[in-house]
């Protein structure tokens, strides 16, 4: 990926989030007026003018910048320190703030491009405050208004302008394309799904924090493996709706649903010490709704005290519980010491190939013809019932097409399923019988 990396910096609630979205040209990070509402660093591919770059999307920077141990703080410096612009945003209406001085001395050290944004110039006569943000240092000062529009498009002329090639884009851009497989990692807050983020891809990517809720947006992640592709989406987790109890809480957890909309495969992250509960059964009902593949992912099992029957007891438990969910293979593992991590990493490509799997009209009609020799189906009221034909009309999931005579039975078409699956590997995919 040869793109150029922007990374959009400031101090909190000066618009960082609204700018990535009006760059971008779509609502893609939350922007809400309260301070703190991005805390990872979010990347998104977008091109203006035929020129593509990446746009990242930071935590606002506030306090001890140089030395802290904040994570908000540090994700941004690390978006600082892979970019080759650096978009310093700041607020207009505040005027030069000491924290405004604090950030500009910082990115001085860092020596990268900078372009000084002023947001929130919604009219003319608002644009006397642009030159008080001379003092800052830079030569150029760029006026915009995100709610408005305002000028946007200038600054992205620039941008193309003067953003230098970039010879190596960094491992989180989110050049999503079409061959690369895309996991959404959901389950309620306190879950461990950032510390599997992060176990997977050996890095700090995502804050990891004991409080629950400390994702509010969904993150994307491009990572290869084995010569395979993978998108990583980390996602808010899902409360309960009577904990959704102000407008950002909503807005997380319709990211979250987005999220598992776009994935092609949902790994569901369940706590091992506190079992199943009906959180967890209500964002399985959205993966079912969804028709995607999906993955059990039992964490913290080095938490709890092992042997075969807690094992066992685990696996009757969620068969129980997800009757739906009966195709998704479960894992046990640990997100802090990393057991059982790579053992899901190798099952998602075999899990993608299962949701991706065509089989040929041949091989289904032959497959059709063995299963009525083994079990012809149930009568309606007398009149026999005849299954014709078959064919796969859909992937991803795979979609059968099934011509009958009559109607056909709950429970055989149950048993048509479990044929399909054993017959053709279908493990980790729903599959979808269609009727004529």
């Amino acid at each position: 990926m040869n793109m150029p990396i922007i990374a959009i910096v400031g101090r909190p609630n000066v618009g960082k989030s609204s700018l990535f979205n009006k760059i971008l040209g779509r609502q893609e990070a939350l922007a809400f007026p309260e301070p703190g509402v991005t805390r990872d660093r979010k990347y998104a591919e977008t091109e203006w003018n035929g020129k593509k770059f990446i746009i990242v999307d930071t935590g606002g920077m506030e306090g001890e910048i140089e030395e802290t141990k904040n994570e908000i703080i540090n994700q941004a410096k690390i978006a600082v320190k892979e970019a080759d612009l650096v978009i310093f945003v700041v607020d207009g209406r505040d005027g030069v703030t000491p924290l405004d001085r604090s950030l500009a001395n910082y990115l001085r050290k860092e020596n990268k491009p900078v372009l000084v944004v002023v947001n929130k110039i919604d009219n003319r006569e608002q644009e006397q405050m642009i030159y008080a943000f001379y003092a800052l240092g830079w030569e150029k000062i760029y006026h915009v208004s995100c709610a408005h529009g305002r000028n946007i498009s200038d600054l992205l002329d620039d941008i193309v302008r003067l953003c230098p090639p970039a010879k190596k884009a960094g491992s989180g851009s989110s050049e999503l394309k079409d061959n690369s497989i895309k996991i959404a990692i959901v389950g309620k807050p306190n879950v461990g799904k950032s510390s599997l983020v992060n176990n997977i891809l050996g890095e700090n990517r995502v804050i990891v924090d004991s409080v629950p809720g400390t994702t509010r947006d969904s993150i994307d992640t491009v990572f290869d493996y084995k010569n395979k592709k993978f998108v990583l989406i980390d996602t808010a987790g899902l409360r309960k709706k009577t904990k959704v109890l102000n407008e950002l809480e909503k807005i997380m957890v319709w990211q979250t649903i987005k999220s598992i909309s776009r994935c092609d495969i949902a790994i569901l992250l369940i706590d091992a010490v506190e079992g199943v509960g009906m959180q967890d059964m209500k964002i399985a009902d959205l993966i079912i709704q969804a028709n995607k593949a999906c993955i059990f992912v039992v964490n913290k099992w080095d938490m709890i005290d092992r042997d075969s029957r807690e094992f066992k007891d685990y696996m009757k438990f969620i068969g129980e519980r997800f009757p739906a969910l009966a195709f998704a293979p479960v894992f046990f593992t640990s997100a802090k010491t990393g057991e059982g991590v790579k053992r899901v990493l190798e099952k998602i490509p075999q899990v993608y190939t299962n949701y991706s799997r065509k089989v040929s009209t041949n091989h289904l009609n032959k497959f059709i013809w063995d299963l009525k020799m083994e079990k012809s189906p149930p009568a309606m009221k007398g009149v026999p019932v005849k299954i014709k034909y078959i064919t796969q009309v859909g992937v991803k999931p795979p979609v059968f097409s099934l011509t009958v005579k009559g109607l056909l039975m709950p429970n055989y078409l149950r048993f048509l399923k479990k044929g399909l699956y054993k017959d053709f590997d279908f493990s980790g995919s729903p599959l979808v019988v269609k009727f004529k």
